[in-house]
């Protein structure tokens, strides 16, 4: 119907506008000039062409059937049954609506179904996903009560490793005490020998004199007889040192033992976490297990020191650098941080320099110092003194890495040192051979100066 209302205005308007005008009804002057016909406009408009006969017949002559359509066209011109017809219409497209609407009812139908379907297969997935969630919290639960159990387990082992280590050492301390008695008292006995040998020696000499006189005097009457010395008191047993060294060696090993079994616990107790923070870092190169490497080369093995002297001792360090022809590894800012940790980077460096030529110096060992290349900063100021060869890492490179690669760069037979704290660099350098020495051992060797002068002291 809405088509004949519009043509109804279109109608008026083009009367309005002729020359001369031809007046539209009275109601609808007020809407001709809407640019948009709302509901009150086409319900004037509808009430106006039912009314006014003269008009409506004005606007049928006007109208096309085929534009405006049948059921618009019939309420216009009203032929004879018109309104029979226009009725058969309304029910024709009342029936029209009605078959949408079931077909409209029936399409959102399929959708809700489709809907409840999903929904159900995800109600299907998350329960599926809470089964397993629930799952893997049980077995989560069960790993963390296992781990609970080893770790006091590895607490309960590391506390027995400890009074273990507690008994060496105080058998270690008895057994240095012992060696030094014994030492003592063969020593006060070498000395004793020494004395009554030298006494012995007095008396023959007088006797032979007192015979030699005796017979010049031609004498014919027999010598009275010296009266023997006194009873020499008996000397002790002798000590075998190299025995008490032996057993004082054997507790040294065993210290040693325990100690790598308690870094061992305590690695399982603090594992690294996945990022990280304190990863304990792990030497690459697995430990020689033969006489000789993949290349054939002889195996290195580590100096021998003198019997009773032990490798964390001073005089340890003394002997070592002194080898001919040694070389001493130094891991540089392990050793500088030890002796001066409040001063610049450059000044650390400078000084380790200074001391490792002086060793040179006294010493005649080869002295190559290692840093990191990332806090290297500019570097050193000037040129580091020739008797020291001073490395600095490439970026991303540890100087902990190339000072146990360096070990193997040297013949097996020369003399290598590694000095350093860092227990990574330590536990890489004794299993390629080489001998070792603390960032503390190292300062006090770089100490013992034959001048005056201030010396590195750690700190601790």
């Amino acid at each position: 119907m809405r088509p004949a209302l519009e043509a109804a205005v279109a109608v008026a308007r083009a009367g309005e506008a002729a020359d001369p005008p031809v007046r539209a009804p009275a109601a609808l002057r007020k809407v001709v000039g809407f640019a948009r016909l709302n509901q009150v406009a086409l319900a004037t408009i509808r009430r106006t062409v039912d009314r006014d006969d003269a008009f409506r017949s004005r606007v049928a002559d006007e109208v096309d059937e085929a534009k405006v359509g049948r059921a618009s066209w019939l309420w216009l011109a009203r032929p004879d049954r018109w309104d029979e017809e226009l009725e058969a219409m309304a029910g024709e497209a009342a029936d029209a609506d009605d078959a949408g609407e079931e077909a409209r009812s029936a399409q959102a139908a399929t959708r809700l179904q489709r809907a409840l379907d999903a929904a159900e297969r995800a109600v299907r997935r998350a329960e599926e996903a809470r089964r397993r969630a629930e799952q893997d919290a049980s077995t989560a639960r069960q790993a963390l009560t296992t781990e609970r159990d080893a770790r006091a387990v590895a607490e309960e082992r590391v506390r027995s490793l400890q009074a273990e280590q507690r008994i060496l050492a105080d058998e270690r301390s008895a057994a240095v005490r012992a060696l030094k008695d014994a030492e003592a008292a063969h020593g006060s006995t070498r000395a004793e020998r020494t004395s009554l040998r030298a006494r012995l020696r007095e008396m023959e000499g007088e006797v032979a004199r007192l015979g030699h006189l005796v017979t010049e005097q031609g004498a014919r009457r027999p010598l009275e007889p010296i009266p023997a010395p006194a009873a020499a008191r008996p000397e002790p047993p002798p000590i075998d040192v190299r025995v008490v060294a032996r057993s004082v060696r054997e507790a040294a090993s065993a210290a040693a033992a325990l100690s790598d079994a308690l870094r061992q616990a305590s690695a399982e107790l603090d594992p690294p976490a996945g990022a990280s923070s304190d990863v304990r870092a792990v030497d690459p190169t697995p430990p020689v297990r033969t006489r000789a490497g993949r290349s054939g080369r002889p195996r290195r093995r580590p100096s021998s020191l003198p019997a009773a002297m032990f490798e964390e001792a001073p005089e340890a360090a003394e002997h070592l650098v002194r080898l001919p022809g040694a070389v001493v590894l130094v891991d540089g800012y392990n050793v500088s941080m030890a002796a001066w940790p409040t001063l610049p980077i450059e000044d650390q460096r400078a000084r380790l320099v200074a001391a490792l030529a002086e060793l040179h110096a006294r010493t005649g060992v080869d002295p190559l110092v290692v840093f990191d290349g990332v806090v290297a900063g500019p570097g050193p100021t000037g040129s580091a003194p020739r008797s020291v060869r001073v490395r600095f890492t490439d970026d991303g490179v540890e100087a902990d890495d190339v000072v146990m690669a360096l070990v193997d760069e040297f013949p097996p037979d020369q003399p290598v040192v590694v000095a350093s704290s860092d227990q990574r660099v330590r536990d890489g350098a004794r299993r390629r051979g080489a001998n070792l020495l603390t960032a503390p051992q190292m300062l006090a060797v770089m100490s013992r100066r034959r001048t005056g002068g201030s010396a590195p002291t750690p700190r601790r």
